[in-house]
């Protein structure tokens, strides 16, 4: 029965369920084409998230290496300036013996 009363008749509802075929095909073409899109823009999330965490890693890398270099540095310019003041106060302690040490001194 129609929503008039009417009975369908055998040509309208095979012209009906025609219809029906003909756009749950158009969405099933549509559906096809979402997710092909759909799995472009995952390609594209999954692209940008191994280039975050990617730069995230070589980020902590850079910050390490600097520290290891920071360090390093630090760790020379102590030896060099302990070395320095050694060699100042040697050659200090000389002078100061040199002229103790000598005739006219006194």
């Amino acid at each position: 029965m129609t929503d008039e009363g009417r009975p369908y008749d055998s040509g309208s509802l095979h012209r009906d369920m025609g219809r029906l075929e003909g756009r749950m095909d158009a969405m099933e073409t549509q559906q096809g084409k979402l997710e092909v899109w759909l799995g472009k823009i995952d390609g594209k999330l999954d692209a940008l998230t191994n280039t975050w965490l990617t730069g995230k890693g070589m980020l902590k890398m850079l910050a390490t290496l600097a520290t290891v270099v920071a360090f390093a540095s630090g760790v020379a310019m102590w030896a060099v300036t302990e070395y320095r003041d050694s060699q100042v106060k040697e050659a200090t302690q000389e002078a100061v013996e040199d002229t103790v040490d000598s005739p006219g001194a006194q």
